[in-house]
């Protein structure tokens, strides 16, 4: 249609400004997710020489949430950079009796996280200690960094910053509900299955009946998109990879 009406086009494409990083040159922070081994050397090291920010390490383990809940949103006015906090989690969004994490992240989506028993003693630590203001306010993203990397060299495996920490929250998490999914399948309830993991009945019926290794990863990874707080149940193979199929 362009053509017809305007001739045809030359949009010089090689003439555009080119993004500084391409997908292939990623850093080793971008690789996968911490073993659970490493995940509790890395937070117990960091505690060490900086408390506050093993308990960081430790809040994205338990909930996934990204750096913004952590550090806030860095912005530029002018020639100065600021941080903005108000989408920094504080004592009010985290859910003692309900044992969730309301987290706001792009876009300003609000998502309520579930964190698992085995955090609560640190969820209820950040809320007794907690001043006026984000919880973890003061906590400088690339000192931790700096830290993390120190302690994953000396540790002898690779760092792989926060994310990597997101993706063990992602590892774990998928796992939970597979198992899950499966213990349901075992007894047949497919009501409590549909309401779980927010499938239709029918769906559910048929699950229960030819439980497909398949059908059941993907159900597992819809829920896990969710608290991932994605939109594309693609995204999660990037924290969860495919099973390699054996030779």
């Amino acid at each position: 249609m362009t053509n017809k009406w305007f001739g045809r086009v030359s949009w010089k494409i090689d003439e555009f400004e080119r993004p500084r990083r391409s997908r292939e040159d990623v850093t080793v922070q971008r690789g996968p997710a911490y073993t659970p081994e490493e995940a509790d050397r890395l937070i117990q090291e960091l505690r060490k020489i900086n408390p506050r920010a093993g308990d960081a390490l430790e809040f994205i383990r338990a909930t996934g949430c990204r750096a913004e809940s952590i550090f806030g949103t860095a912005l530029k006015k002018g020639n100065k950079t600021y941080r903005d906090f108000s989408k920094a989690i504080t004592a009010e969004r985290i859910n003692l009796q309900k044992r969730t994490v309301t987290l706001i992240e792009k876009g300003g989506k609000v998502r309520e996280v579930r964190y698992d028993g085995q955090f609560h003693n640190l969820m209820q630590r950040l809320v007794q200690e907690a001043s006026y203001g984000g919880i973890f306010v003061g906590v400088n993203q690339q000192t931790i960094y700096s830290q993390i990397k120190m302690i994953a060299e000396k540790s002898s495996f690779s760092g792989r910053g926060l994310h990597g920490m997101r993706k063990t929250f992602a590892v774990q998490r998928h796992k939970e509900y597979i198992s899950r999914i499966n213990e349901l399948v075992k007894a047949k309830d497919w009501q409590r299955l549909a309401e779980e993991f927010s499938i239709s009945e029918q769906k559910a019926r048929r699950i229960c009946k030819d439980p497909l290794n398949k059908v059941v990863d993907v159900v597992a990874r819809l829920r896990l998109t969710r608290d991932l707080g994605h939109n594309r149940v693609e995204v999660t193979y990037r924290y969860v990879p495919r099973k390699e199929k054996k030779k």
